[in-house]
């Protein structure tokens, strides 16, 4: 009896390294290498405006010098804050105060890591 042609195995993500036929079931194997799943660039989120504001302000501040601890880098941004909001057309809604509010220390770090400026 003659051996029918093997069939045309489904699309895989992977590649057919090897067949043969099993005499006692009477069907083709493959031995097929399975390629790990290409991963998708990471998706980078839009930057909020508080964002913006605070790595414009670090950057402005710190262009070739290393950034210092945490808690002076936040008084510096806070104390630049109104500087910024008005580069930026931003209103008071009081005397001194200003919508988006300065950031606090937690934001500062999380956005500085965001934006690899820290590690």
């Amino acid at each position: 009896m003659a051996r029918k042609r093997p069939p045309t195995p489904m699309a895989a993500k992977g590649r057919i390294i090897g067949q043969r036929y099993d005499e006692e079931r009477g069907i083709w194997l493959y031995d097929i290498k399975i390629d790990p799943p290409d991963e998708p660039a990471p998706v980078r989120r839009k930057l909020t405006l508080k964002q913006e504001m605070t790595i414009a302000i670090v950057r402005r501040l710190y262009r070739r010098r290393t950034i210092p601890d945490i808690a002076t880098l936040t008084e510096r941004i806070a104390h630049e804050w109104p500087e910024e909001c008005a580069r930026r057309n931003i209103r008071e809604i009081a005397p001194g105060r200003y919508k988006p509010a300065p950031p606090n220390r937690d934001t500062v770090v999380r956005t500085l890591r965001d934006a690899s400026l820290i590690e």
